[in-house]
């Protein structure tokens, strides 16, 4: 499971669009407009370390890296990276929620968490994990999360699923199929704790995730009471620098292009760009008066 979670993040949407944009964020503002410092950095449900290595290359300087997951085989995998190539990061097997209060000195300016909230399945669930996330960081600090855009869940364009007994009935959202993989949504208005189910293709067969619906206001409140502040949601964007044509490095088949060489990349995810499967969420917690 372990490795097929790090084959999927060489899709190449997640480094054109989820990478890009969740970088440019942590660098400083939306498209790194503005630079931003960090010391000290923490990558949250970090897995084999993928984005903790990316932040650690972001910021040179940074006099802390760590990496926390609650899976000892993620955390062994990026341990192994981090032997093979040390850059300096410390990697910990940790729940997040059972961290207890940490003293002013251990908090970080910047907390990152990719794909952690979605998997609360109640308001109460994303409370609680909200309140775990602000006590790794700072006042003044930043918090950085990537969830499923909830607004998806509403999406009526997909195939019906068929109904297992003591299952919802579904969709599958196959406009994101030529990208590697799919979402399987509600098929009637979806109620908090819903199961949102990614498919995602890796050479050793899919790799199913399953997040839970929560509406976007459910996330900007559960982030307010845990202190956090000036919170902005973005959808993914393209890098730039990476449109136009051009081959698609992805691991075939997870291009699903009929010609590699002529890709036109912001034609090609354009479906992506208008109908975002996912977000960015970027806050800031409260400082002391």
């Amino acid at each position: 499971m372990a490795k097929k979670y790090a084959e999927a993040k060489t899709h190449e949407w997640r480094d054109l669009l989820e990478q890009h944009t969740f970088m440019a964020l942590a660098k400083g503002g939306k498209c790194g407009q503005v630079k931003v410092g960090a010391k000290t950095i923490v990558d949250l449900a970090c897995g084999e370390g993928h984005y903790t290595r990316a932040l650690r290359k972001a910021f040179p300087k940074a006099e802390r890296v760590m990496g926390v997951d609650i899976s000892e085989k993620m955390i062994t995998l990026a341990k192994e990276k981090e032997e093979n190539k040390p850059i300096g990061i410390k990697y910990v097997v940790q729940d997040v929620r059972e961290e207890a209060e940490a003293k002013d000195e251990e908090r970080f300016d910047l907390a990152t968490a990719a794909w952690l909230l979605v998997y609360c399945k109640s308001v109460n669930e994303l409370k609680e994990m909200c309140k775990a996330v602000a006590n790794y960081v700072k006042p003044g600090g930043r918090f950085l999360t990537i969830i499923t855009n909830p607004q998806m869940a509403f999406d009526s364009e997909g195939t019906p699923k068929s109904v297992i007994l003591g299952e919802m009935q579904s969709n599958v959202l196959s406009r994101y199929a030529k990208y590697g993989f799919t979402v399987s949504v509600p098929s009637e208005t979806p109620q908090e704790g819903d199961r949102l189910r990614w498919s995602i293709e890796t050479s050793k067969g899919p790799l199913i995730i399953d997040n839970y619906y929560m509406p976007r206001e459910a996330y900007k409140k559960s982030l307010m009471e845990a202190g956090f502040e000036k919170i902005k949601f973005y959808p993914f964007e393209l890098d730039p620098n990476r449109e136009g044509f051009g081959r698609n490095f992805a691991i075939a088949p997870f291009s699903h292009l009929e010609d590699a060489n002529s890709n036109d990349k912001k034609e090609f995810y354009q479906d992506f760009l208008d109908y975002p499967p996912a977000l960015c969420i970027e806050s800031w917690k409260i400082r002391l008066q």
